[in-house]
C-alpha cells in the first residue's frame, strides 16, 4: 500500500481520431445534396422544405463571405517570396531612416544647438 502511494499513477490515454484528408466542401455539398433530394416529386416539398432550404441558402452566403473575409481572402504566399518580401521592406526602412538622418544632420538647427550647449 506504501508503494502505491508514491508511485504516480498514469491516466488513461485517450482517443483522437484525426482523418488525414478531410474536404469540408465536398462534405457539405453532399449534405444539401441529401436534404435537396432531386429526386422527389414536386408535391412532395411542403412551406416547411422550402424555409429550410431558404435559411440553408442564407447561411451558405454569409459563410462565403466570412471565408473571404476573417479567413484571409489572399492565397497563401510561400516562406521564400515571405522572406523576399520581408527583406525589401527593411532595407525601404534603412534607406528612409539613413535619409532622414542625413537631413537632420545637415540642418543648421542641429549646429546651433550644438553650439548653444558648448557654450
Amino acid at each position: 500500500m506504501a508503494i502505491r502511494i508514491f508511485s504516480k499513477i498514469r491516466k488513461p490515454k485517450g482517443f483522437n481520431y484525426n482523418p488525414q484528408y478531410y474536404d469540408e466542401a465536398k462534405e457539405q455539398l453532399e449534405e444539401k445534396l441529401k436534404r435537396y433530394n432531386i429526386n422527389k416529386p414536386a408535391e412532395e416539398s411542403s412551406a416547411v422544405d422550402q424555409i429550410a432550404k431558404s435559411k440553408d441558402n442564407i447561411r451558405g452566403t454569409f459563410r462565403k463571405k466570412q471565408n473571404g473575409v476573417f479567413k484571409g481572402g489572399t492565397p497563401p504566399v510561400s516562406a521564400s517570396a515571405q522572406s523576399r518580401q520581408s527583406t525589401i521592406r527593411l532595407v525601404r526602412i534603412i534607406a528612409i531612416l539613413i535619409i532622414i538622418t542625413y537631413l537632420i544632420l545637415k540642418s543648421e538647427f542641429i549646429l546651433n544647438f550644438v553650439q548653444k550647449i558648448s557654450g
